[in-house]
This record gives structure tokens, C-alpha cells and sequence, in this order.
């Protein structure tokens, strides 16, 4: 009888440690074929926990920062938004695409600042507060 309990207890260590192997096989093995140029839809599903207990860390691809980030995965379940590691979701979902980067349209390359605490602000609305361009003609003239 202890026989048999120890030969399942060893049966089932086995089958978890096959269960929650990390794989480390090519990315064209462990994934089908992507056409070039065009992101798979399933890159745009959001990341599904799945349905068991474990605890694997994971990496999805997150179409609102057009970036992979890292997520800790259940061993079962979720969508295939799921990969092994960062080389592999970018290789699919970002390939040739690129992350997320910030288009400069004017060539001159003139970046807006919005002044969030001017100098001499105060609490004062409307037509009463000074702008501060006026403030800076003023301190401007009075320096020269």
C-alpha cells in the first residue's frame, strides 16, 4: 500500500513539473506562421488569467500602449495572447510594426509647453488676472 502511494506521489511531481515546463523551442515551432506586415488578432485580446492556481509568468502584448508587458498566468486557460517571453510577443505582435512613438509632424520640431503654475498667478478669474506675456513685457522693459 505505501509502494503504491509513493509511486503516485512520484507519477503526479512528474506530471506537474512536464505541466508547468517552460519551453524553450523555437518561436516558428511554438507558434503558427505570421504574415509579414500585419499584427495577428489575437494580439488584441486583453490578457486572460486562465482558470487554475499556478502562478507563471507570462508576457502579453497590450494594444493600447502598443507595447509586451509581464503577467503572472494560471498554467491553464487564458486566450492565446499569452507567450513564454518579451522576444517572442514582440516577434509577433510588434514585428515591423515597431512600439509606440510619437510622430513629429512640423520639420522645425517646435514642442508646446503648457505653463501649469505661471509666475505671478493668483487667484483671481477672468479679465482681472494678468496674462503672462504681460508680466514678461513688463519685467523685460524694466530690465533694459
Amino acid at each position: 500500500m505505501l509502494l503504491v502511494l509513493i509511486t503516485l506521489f512520484i507519477h503526479n511531481i512528474l506530471a506537474l513539473k512536464q505541466k508547468y515546463h517552460t519551453y524553450k523551442e523555437p518561436i516558428t515551432r511554438a507558434t503558427p506562421y505570421v504574415s509579414e506586415g500585419r499584427r495577428p488578432r489575437w494580439c488584441s485580446l486583453t490578457f486572460d488569467y486562465g482558470f487554475c492556481f499556478g502562478s507563471l509568468t507570462r508576457w502579453y502584448y497590450d494594444p493600447i500602449w502598443k507595447v509586451c508587458k509581464e503577467r503572472i498566468y494560471s498554467g491553464c486557460g487564458g486566450n492565446k495572447n499569452n507567450f513564454y517571453n518579451k522576444e517572442q510577443c514582440e516577434s509577433i505582435c510588434t514585428y515591423q510594426m515597431g512600439a509606440l512613438k510619437s510622430k513629429s509632424k512640423k520639420k522645425d520640431r517646435v514642442k508646446k509647453i503648457l505653463i501649469i503654475n505661471p509666475i505671478g498667478a493668483t487667484s483671481k478669474r477672468g479679465k482681472s488676472q494678468q496674462s503672462t506675456t504681460k508680466l514678461w513685457k513688463v519685467t523685460s522693459n524694466k530690465t533694459q
